[in-house]
């Protein structure tokens, strides 16, 4: 008979998905846990300071901000938690900050005219 600890950490390491889907969880959740790290290690190159390049708000509080969310998500992916719940908001974040760097170019001009 198993002791409580190893029956938890049995239970918690049990999947029924295949190994394609645990193999990317693990490198979405690695990527996402590094990315976060390096927001708060190198904020002017990858955190606050390329918020304030690209023209989005209050990088000051955004950078770390989005490094806490993705440490935290990138955390939860790695041991097979909540995945659906913390990969939804860091997985949107790209695609909506995609275009920040041509509106910034293009203050004042018509969404019709941004580059696509």
């Amino acid at each position: 008979m198993l002791p409580t600890n190893m029956k938890l950490l049995a239970t918690f390491a049990s999947t029924e998905a295949p190994r394609a889907v645990v193999l990317v969880r693990l490198l979405v959740g690695a990527v996402f846990l590094s990315e976060g790290i390096q927001k708060f290690l190198f904020p002017a190159d990858v955190g606050a300071g390329r918020f304030a390049q690209i023209g989005l708000p209050s990088p000051e509080i955004l950078g770390p901000f989005v490094g806490s969310v993705e440490i935290v998500c990138g955390a939860l992916v790695l041991l097979g938690l909540f995945t659906r719940l913390s990969m939804g908001r860091p997985c949107c974040w790209p695609m909506a900050w995609g275009n920040a760097p041509a509106i910034a170019a293009r203050p004042g001009s018509p969404p019709a005219a941004w580059p696509r």
